[in-house]
Order: C-alpha cells, then structure tokens, then sequence
C-alpha cells in the first residue's frame, strides 16, 4: 500500500485530478462503507501551501513554482484563515515544551520518528537491495498540550477537525523536510489523544450537535472486522486503440471520480479504472459497547461504529477496554442498492484518529512512567507486600484473609507454556450472604480485562460465539461471547448453579484446553479463550449441608468441579464472639463510623496497574534441580503415599492438584516480582490448596481427604458401600423366593448389612442396586412403589457377573 510521496494527502492540495485536466463526469466510483466524509474527504478552499512544495521537490513528478501565500485563504465553510491556523500549529510544534524541559516536545518526537524510519529504511537496503518503508507515520499530539499553547487553536482542531487535523499533518510533513532537507519518502499523519474534560461523552448522549467535531468515547471492543481495502489513489488508463494516456485520481469527499476524457487523446468517456495499478489503505470496522459500570440503572447498552483506518488496523481486540478519539461523522442510508433514493434518517459512525487500549494483557507490553516503575519495584521489596494487597482486595469485606490470597493469585495469573495453562479458576460455593457475589464484582473490577455474566441469563452461545449478519455486506460473520471476550482476562460467572446444563457442557473445554471450537453456519474455527473463570454457586437446597458431599449439594459434574484449581466453601456458621465483630464491622461501614474506617493500604488504580505491570514483565519459573521443585516432587508424593496408606483406595491428591500447586507457587513469587519460584511459594500455595480444595473434598462419612469425590462424584468409602449394598442384595435374591416384594427386600438386605456391622440399607440404594443388576439382564422388576416386585432371572447370570 502506497501514498503520495508528500506529508499531506491530496486534497490538502491541488488534486492530481486538475493536472489531468479533469472534468465532471458522469461516472464515479463510490467506495463500500460510509466513506463519503472520511479522513481522506477534508474540504479545504484553495489550500495549495505545501502540495506544490512537494511536487517541485519530487523527481517523478513536473517541477511547479510554488503559489505565494494568499492572506485572504479561509477554509471552505468557516472563518478560520488558512495561513493563521498554520502559523498557529507551526509554532506550537516548534515551540511547545513540557515543564523542566528544554527541547521542544515535539521536534523530539519528530527525530525519533525519524531515526526510527531511517534505521528502518537502511535494514531494508541491507537485506533486500530495496526499499518498501511504511506509508504513514504517525505523531501523537496531546490535546491538553494544545489546550495549554493555545485555547483557539485547541477551540478550531476540536469544532473543525476535518479542515485543521490535514493542516496539521502537512506542517508536520514541512518540518521533517526542513529538518532532513529532503522529501521524506512517507506521509504523516497527526494521532490527537487525551482530550479536555468537555470532549469525553458517554455514547448514549452523542447527538447531531457533536456531528463534525473531534470527541472522545470510551468503551468495549464488541467486534473487529476483517481487513477491508479502501481505494486511496484511482489509476485510469484510456482504451483508445495506440494511446498511452493514463491519470491517477484521488480520493475526494469519498469517492473517485473518473477522467470524462483522455488527456492526451481527448478521446471522451474512454478512461477505464486498472485496479492493479491504483493504491489502496487499510480499514476496519470496530464496533464498542459501553462499559457495563457506565450503563444507567435499567437501560440498555449502547453501541458505536468506529471506522479504524491505516496503522490503526488491529490495534484492538475483541474484549479490549478503549479510549477513542475521532471525528463524529454520519453518512446517508440508501433504500436499497438500485436506487439512489436515500432515507431519511442517517447512519453514524466515528473516523478514528487514535485508538487507545485502556487495559494490558499478559504479553502485551504497556508502557509505565519511570517514576511508577520505580513505585512498583519499591512495593515488591515490601517485607509486609502479601498483606497490604490483601487488605487492599475487597476492604468491606471482613477476614477471609485466604479466599482474598486466592482471588489475587487468580488476578496475577502464572505464565502460560505450550504445556499447560497459567490461569487459575476459582470457585466459590456455600450459604447465601458470604460475600461471594461482593468478591466477585471486586475481582471484575480489578481484572485487566473480562466479561461479567450471570449463570440465569446465560447462553451456550452467548458465552462462547454467535452468528450474525453484517448490516453492510449481509454476509455471516461471528460474533465472539463472553468468554472469548475475556480473553487474557478473567470471566465472572454469577449464580453459576443456575447456568442450563447445556452451557455448562461448553465450560469443559474452555477451563482446559482454553479454546472455543465453532462449527455453525458453514463457519468452523477454534477461538482463543484464555481466560480464568471465577464462578460463584449456592446450594440446591438454599443451605449448605455439611453431612452430604460437593456434588450432592451442588448441580455440577464432577468433571466440571474438578477444573477448578481452588473452590472455597463460605459457610455461615454460628459463633457467638464472630457475631458480633461481625455486626460491629457493618454497622460501622453503613453508620457515622464509615469516616473512622482505615483507607486501603492501596489504591485499587494503583494496584491495577502493580497487577497489569507484573503480568506484563514477570515470568516466574521453577529452575531445574532447585529446593522448590524438589519441595514439589515431595510434597505430591507424600500426599499420594498417605492415600494408599489407608487400604481403601483412598486418592488424596490427582495430577490435576499438583498442577494447580504449580500455578499457584509461580502466581505468588509474581506478587513480588521474582523470576524464580522458592520454597516458601511452595508451602503457601499447598496451604491454599488444604484450606480451599482439600476442605472441599473431605469425605462425610470418613472426614478424609479424598479426591475421587470431586473427579467422579464418588469417595472409596461411597464405592465400597454400593459395593456391599449390590452383594448383599444378590445374597437374598440367591436364597429365594424366585419373585419378592421390594419392601421384603429391603428388610432382609438390611438386617444382612447389620449383622455385618453396617449401616441399614435405603430404598434409594436398593433401587439403584436393581437398576445395575436389571441393565445386566439379572432381575426384572414391576409394579411401582410399595407393590413393586422382583424377579431373579437366575443365579448363572449373577455368578458371570461377580466373575
């Protein structure tokens, strides 16, 4: 893709169209999307400083003399005189300096662009023989700074952005001329970021009076287009029979408009577009949503086109948090692409201008004042670094000192391998009010990126992807869920119990393999969701219910809970002296006593940004031969030595466990930003796994440990009681009568287990029994409840079964 060998495109000039003696013409070529007012269409009346400069310093195109300055310029359609709002940004970028500072800040950022592309420039002579530079470089220009220089010039770029931005990238061309003393072989183009207070509007109070000015919007990347080709520069050549006649066309208000004659010919209507020969840029569709903390109470969110052009293009991501700054335009609607006949309403959209992504991921590299790395570097060396973030997490909610430690090891995450995943998914589960929906709107708050959901609400597609049609192109495209936008970030999943079960079966792939395999509508991909899920879920029975296991008292699979690294039990639990801190504690935070509360140890920006900085440069590993790796060999075989040691099958730790010690020992040394993994992160991660999981997957009947209970739903002592259960069932059906009442075999089953020593048999294990032995074609039974019967088909079938 190409440009004009000059800084400013080439409307700020006269058109190359006009050299070509160019006439109107009947036909034109309208470019898709609403383009008829973009960057590429600014009107400027008899703006030609600087165009004819660049074409009498150009080898490849005819030597000009320049047109003199022309006092009474003013841009088409305002009173702002050309040459004074060039004056004006000439000397702001010549003269305007940070404070302590003695060198221009601009010039500076100048040379360093243009070193920059100098190195690049010689690389590509070395490597290749010839060189392929960029087309556009890109100037960022604060507004505050422009603000402060000068309040006109900051008043005409953001009421008429479309006349003053071009201005500003062809001074900016100039300068490196001046500065290089030769043409440079690319164009620039002014970024304007970091607008004044009155230029930031929440999207759902846009309205015609900001069309045609420079605004500032904020939000989430709902969707990214693919790359789609814009025509920047038309090449027509003439189809006369032994004529050579060609001209290049730019864009003009948006659209190419064709030579109705040949200039060398003079042949009419014989010019012919060659669209290998035109130039081309890049341009995408972003589309944002408002942020969820921004939406008003009951309303819905809202959205905004934003039209992303040249070095801009995938900038962001889907799920990524935003800072736009661009040009509120609107384009006319047709009633349908036979006619010409428009709607009456328009389409609006913003010209982006600078796309700012709020929010750094893991490997992607945000770049922090020296004086905040230098913050950072002190609090990692901070004896007391674990407690104050602590105490900094969620500081209304009282103690809970470990599911805190949890929470931000899930928002420091462990370094992703090729291996295995660095995310740590939590779960928390117990009574109503102990603060597990408070915790998760905290961590959301927190995380660099990620999507709160509710399990009521949620959809199978809606949590992964949906299919959509473009309003532009009508064609199919996907649209990513929540899980796929919280990629790189955490998803928050509320009321998880209450998630449909078909929703659920799309966690299982996610939380392992950390991907979402699409196939509908002839589109088939596999989405990238890297993403920890922090989900929370209350009983079936509203209470929790200590003697009855994980599962029983939770609708989830057992294949499903063993995914998650650490699941808490919040119990409310009666405590006479607890009561009453407690009480204290939230009448203090609601009351007058709210003053006297002590102020976190941390500011929730400030530990965003310790949180995004560690995930960003902090990759602990766990070196060869080391104490910590050998703590870890060790510490995973005891536990599976002390399983067998009980002779009942007994496993109290899986493979799964100890790659969550891994994660969670690499989480804790990033809080202090170490790069090796020591044996005290060894010993807190196994003591966060014992007060979370271990706790979890206590056995009721036992009060052991015992991992089987999360994996399958079932502990040994639950496997050997079934076991006895169907022998002792076989036994009386053995013995006779052939047919017997269910009732009857409940009486005799039981008095064999209490002979032995057990438990009395339930009618619910007596039917599961017969329904094992009725798959097996051992007994059929009918009738239902109390005048059920049952026939035993055989004692040769039961005895090959117990073989």
């Amino acid at each position: 893709m190409t440009s004009s060998p000059g800084g400013q495109r080439t409307e700020l000039g006269r058109s190359e169209a006009a050299d070509t003696q160019m006439t109107p013409s009947s036909m034109s070529f309208p470019l898709g999307g609403p383009t008829s007012t973009s960057r590429r269409g600014r009107r400027i009346f008899q703006s030609n400083i600087g165009a004819t400069e660049r074409r009498s310093q150009t080898s490849d195109q005819p030597s000009q003399q320049a047109d003199p300055v022309v006092e009474a310029n003013f841009i088409y359609g305002t009173t702002i005189n050309e040459s004074t709002a060039r004056k004006q940004i000439r000397e702001f970028f010549v003269s305007f300096k940070d404070e302590g500072s003695d060198e221009p800040k601009y010039i500076k950022r100048l040379d360093k662009v243009l070193d920059e592309a100098n190195k690049e420039l010689t690389a590509q002579k070395t490597a290749a023989g010839a060189a392929d530079s960029e087309p556009v470089r890109s100037i960022y220009v604060d507004g505050v700074d422009v603000h402060q220089f000068d309040f006109q010039l900051y008043t005409w770029m953001v009421n008429f952005p479309s006349e003053i931005v071009p201005c500003m990238d062809s001074e900016v061309w100039q300068l490196a001329l001046r500065r290089t003393q030769e043409a440079p072989a690319f164009s620039f183009q002014v970024k304007v970021l970091n607008l004044m207070e009155s230029e930031h509007h929440p999207m759902r109070d846009l309205n015609p009076e900001h069309l045609e000015t420079m605004i500032s919007i904020a939000g989430v990347v709902m969707r990214c287009s693919d790359l789609i080709p814009e025509m920047d520069t038309g090449y027509f050549k003439c189809m006369t029979m032994n004529c050579s006649g060609a001209a290049q066309v730019a864009l003009h208000d948006g659209r190419i408009q064709a030579p109705s004659t040949c200039p060398e010919c003079n042949q009419k209507y014989s010019m012919t577009m060659i669209h290998n020969e035109s130039t081309f840029t890049n341009k995408q569709l972003v589309k944002v949503q408002e942020a969820p903390e921004s939406i008003p109470q009951g309303e819905t969110p809202q959205t905004v086109v934003v039209y992303a052009f040249d070095d801009l293009y995938d900038v962001c991501q889907p799920g990524d948090r935003v800072n736009i700054t661009g040009i509120f335009r609107a384009s006319p609607v047709q009633l349908n692409n036979r006619s010409r006949n428009l709607r009456d309403i328009y389409r609006t959209f913003v010209d982006a201008l600078n796309i700012q992504p709020s929010t750094t991921s893991e490997n992607e590299v945000e770049e922090f004042e020296e004086e905040d790395i230098a913050k950072f570097k002190t609090l990692s060396e901070a004896p007391n670094l674990v407690d104050q973030l602590v105490n900094s997490l969620a500081p209304s909610i009282w103690e809970l000192e470990d599911v805190k430690k949890g929470l931000l090891c899930q928002l420091f995450g462990a370094p992703t391998t090729p291996h295995a995943r660095g995310d740590v998914n939590i779960l928390l589960c117990g009574d109503p009010s102990t603060a597990k929906s408070q915790f998760l709107g905290y961590v959301h708050k927190l995380a660099p990126r990620g999507v709160k959901a509710v399990g009521s609400g949620s959809s199978a597609v809606g949590l992964t992807a949906y299919i959509s049609r473009d309003p532009d192109t009508r064609e199919l495209v996907l649209e990513s869920g929540a899980l796929v936008l919280s990629d790189r970030g955490v998803c928050c999943i509320d009321e998880f119990d209450k998630m449909p079960d078909q929703t659920k079966a799309i966690l299982h792939e996610v939380m392992e393999q950390q991907t979402v395999s699409v196939a509908k509508a002839g589109i088939v991909c596999s989405l990238n969701a890297r993403t920890a899920v922090l989900a929370c879920a209350n009983p079936k029975h509203s209470r929790w219910d200590e003697k009855i296991s994980v599962i029983e008292n939770l609708t989830l699979s057992p294949n499903l809970i063993s995914r998650f690294d650490l699941i808490y039990l919040m119990l409310d639990r009666r405590d006479e002296s607890t009561d009453i801190r407690l009480a204290t504690h939230i009448t203090k935070m609601f009351g007058e006593g709210l003053s006297t509360q002590a102020e976190p140890p941390l500011e929730p920006k400030f530990m965003q940004q310790y949180i995004a900085y560690s995930r960003s440069v902090c990759e602990p590993k766990i070196v060869d031969g080391s104490d910590a790796e050998r703590q870890i060999q060790q510490t995973y075989t005891t536990l599976r030595r002390e399983g067998g040691a009980s002779g009942q099958g007994v496993v109290s730790v899986t493979v799964r466990n100890l790659e969550s010690l891994i994660r969670l020992s690499k989480s804790l040394a990033r809080m202090s930003l170490r790069t090796e993994v020591s044996v005290e992160d060894v010993n807190e991660a196994m003591r966060l796994i014992r007060a979370a999981t271990f706790k979890a997957a206590v056995d009721p009947t036992t009060g052991k440990v015992d991992m089987n209970l999360l994996a399958t739903g079932m502990s040994a002592s639950m496997v050997a009681r079934e076991q006895s259960v169907q022998e002792f069932v076989t036994q009386v059906l053995q013995e006779g009568p052939v047919t017997m009442k269910t009732s009857e075999l409940l009486v005799r089953v039981s008095r064999k287990l209490t002979d032995a020593g057990d438990k009395t048999a339930t009618d619910a294990e007596i039917q599961k029994s017969l329904r094992y032995m009725s798959d097996r074609g051992m007994v059929r039974a009918s009738g239902t409840g109390s005048d059920q019967q049952v026939t035993f088909l055989g004692a040769l079938a039961a005895a090959a079964t117990l073989a």
